[in-house]
């Protein structure tokens, strides 16, 4: 499937930054990066602008190393408190052949879990943030067996995911959803999201609801 690059949300997100040593790092990957990339680097950036612009929480930097050879996508600081964000993109209409609409939504959260789980440190709090890039199906947040079912927490639960403290779906490339998001936290982490940051999120997010 031949994907397009949406200048119009790119724009208005790398005009709306603050930061910007951010906003310009931005720009250059966006120059530079392959088609078949695009909307992972533009969750990103769209992931930055709800911690920054809606939630108002500061970024402290991005591309932040934690081990080894890995790092993770940004790092907010809240209270003086470091909480690492690793964004994981996907393609659904790719991501699977055959089955039905549920099996695709595990396969989802599962891959986007195992592939960011290693990159974070068993002493801080981490974020995981699943980016919806389908642009074309309705987005993963609205739908209902998503919750229903606990697909996320199903995984987020499991005793090997223990360092991820929270999961951030976030909405589709429709306009309307574009920065909303649900929030899903880990019953036994490591390391627990502070109540305080959690209010904040659950103030804003989409499944008020669960």
């Amino acid at each position: 499937m031949k994907r397009y690059r949406n200048k119009k949300v790119e724009n208005y997100i790398l005009e709306n930054l603050s930061n910007k040593e951010i906003r310009e790092s931005f720009e250059k990957k966006l120059m530079e990066i392959r088609t078949e990339n695009y909307y992972q680097i533009i969750s990103e950036i769209k992931s930055i602008y709800i911690f920054e612009k809606i939630l108002k929480l500061p970024i402290e930097g991005i591309n932040i190393k934690t081990f080894k050879n890995k790092d993770v996508d940004f790092v907010i600081n809240f209270d003086k408190k470091k909480i690492y964000c690793e964004v994981k993109g996907n393609q659904p209409i790719k991501s699977w052949q055959g089955g039905n609409i549920l099996d695709g939504v595990y396969e989802i959260i599962n891959r986007a879990i195992k592939r960011a789980r290693d990159k974070f440190l068993e002493s801080t709090c981490n974020i995981l943030i699943i980016a919806d890039e389908n642009s074309i199906k309705i987005p993963l947040i609205n739908n209902p067996l998503l919750y229903h079912n606990r697909i996320v927490e199903s995984f987020l639960n499991l005793p090997e995911n223990e360092k991820i403290s929270a999961i951030m779906l976030l909405g589709g490339q429709y306009y309307k959803n574009l920065f909303d998001y649900a929030i899903f936290y880990n019953s036994n982490p490591q390391k627990i999201l502070p109540k305080e940051l959690k209010s904040i999120l659950d103030g804003c997010k989409f499944n008020k609801n669960d």
